[in-house]
């Protein structure tokens, strides 16, 4: 399978002016390497997010992403933590520490496992040093008290650092935009972020090291947290696997390239090969990139059949975010009305951070239902999902149900998932028609 090459090449020019943009407006990343790359996945979200650098090609969804309020909670999302609960864990951690130096407990977590399924995690193991008394147990993955370690090993940040940041997201908060002036921040106040940084590496590591933690996985490593989690793990050799959260759609691809884990897995072939074409380019060692869905050679005859027998008809997309601008509401409106007028059962999947007007905007005011459960309930035979960007897509692939991209809902050339057919509303119909 060949690399899609708009796809590439529109992703190479969002991640040089990422990197522009990033050196612009952030702290001098030789002086504070922790701080500028905590703050990177903030910028880039603020990168990504704004029309006037991603949409270049597509001014007609600007509008859809220029909502102050949407952008903002998009950006400070990533630098936002609760500060109560980061003193809780932060207090275990260290009287851990200091347990685990007195030799009266031991705890072995071979491997952790947050996703995609933490129950896939391995038995966490208590040894207990007691006088002449060794106790042991085993603890499962369903316990509560696996789950609070889960919660441990990810809390990479002291309440110190969460002040710090929240501090320091201020001035972003009253407006957006502001965040590019994060460069012209105090330089006594950045040296006191990164020293704050630098303790929490120096934590992270000690109590990762001490519950002998062989392998990691996760569904992602571009945080404020996570930067710090990885940079941990790298320096304790630790094996790493990261699952993608969704499929490669950013302009940039901030939060899958550079690949930080020792192995990283996407949902199709196309993005495993981009990701790959891209270490290639930048001459970056390879990592093992695996994938889920080997790329679908499906002929035309499976593609007509399940148009022709198909009686139901679910819709799902990425984001909600194109239902802010008129014409593309429009056209959704039409294709839903389009598909009941051919007798056929419509349903809408939202997204699940969509929120209460936009599943309303989805169901056309309940015209059509929402979709609550589970895909593989469906009939493979006679359900066909469309959409644009979404995972659910793919997981209808996986699934074994037909699914299509519609590429009037698509923001950019690298939101088409090209693993899949794509047709327009008209040809799609068309299609359906015959």
């Amino acid at each position: 399978m060949d690399v899609n090459d708009l796809a590439f090449k529109f992703n190479l020019d969002s991640i040089y002016k990422l990197e522009k943009l990033s050196a612009n407006i952030l702290p001098n990343q030789s002086k504070y390497p922790l701080t500028y790359k905590a703050l990177k996945s903030a910028v880039s979200q603020y990168f990504d997010s704004c029309p006037h650098f991603s949409n270049a090609f597509f001014p007609v969804f600007e509008s859809s992403f220029v909502e102050q309020k949407k952008l903002k909670k998009f950006v400070l999302d990533t630098i936002s933590f609760n500060f109560f609960s980061s003193i809780i864990l932060f207090v275990f951690k260290i009287i851990l520490l200091i347990i685990f130096k007195s030799n009266l407990l031991k705890i072995r977590y071979p491997n952790c496992e947050i996703a995609p399924n933490k129950y896939r995690s391995s038995d966490l193991y208590f040894e207990i040093n007691l006088l002449a008394l060794k106790i042991k147990y085993k603890i499962r993955p369903q316990n509560r008290i696996h789950a609070f370690f889960r919660g441990l090993v990810t809390s990479s940040l002291s309440p110190l650092s969460v002040l710090l940041f929240y501090f320091l997201s201020i001035l972003p908060r009253i407006n957006i935009n502001h965040i590019q002036y994060l460069k012209k921040t105090n330089p006594l106040f950045l040296r006191l972020i990164e020293t704050s940084l630098e303790y929490d590496l120096k934590i992270t590591k000690s109590f990762l090291s001490s519950l002998e933690i062989k392998s990691f996985t996760h569904s992602g490593w571009f945080s404020v947290k996570g930067s710090i989690l990885f940079k941990a793990l790298k320096a304790l050799n630790i094996n790493t696997k990261v699952y993608a959260h969704g499929h490669l759609s950013q302009p940039s691809l901030a939060f899958y390239y550079p690949v930080e884990s020792s192995t990283f897995v996407v949902f199709t072939e196309e993005e495993a090969l981009r990701l790959k074409k891209l270490s290639s380019f930048f001459n970056q060692p390879l990592k093992n990139i695996e994938y889920i869905l080997p790329d679908l050679i499906i002929d035309k005859e499976k593609i007509r059949n399940s148009l022709k027998n198909s009686s139901t008809i679910l819709l799902g997309f990425s984001s909600p975010d194109f239902l802010a601008n008129e014409l593309i509401v429009k056209k959704y409106n039409y294709l839903v009305k389009s598909l009941l007028k051919l007798k056929l059962k419509v349903f809408c999947r939202p997204h699940h951070q969509a929120s209460e007007k936009e599943r309303i905007i989805l169901s056309i005011n309940g015209q059509i239902p929402i979709y609550k459960d589970d895909i593989k309930l469906l009939d493979r035979e006679k359900t066909l999902i469309i959409g644009s960007s979404s995972t659910l897509l793919i997981d209808a692939a996986i699934a074994g149900i037909m699914s299509f991209e519609i590429s009037d809902f698509s923001v950019n050339c690298s939101w088409l998932i090209k693993s899949l057919p794509c047709y327009t509303i008209e040809k799609f119909l068309t299609k359906l028609e015959k």
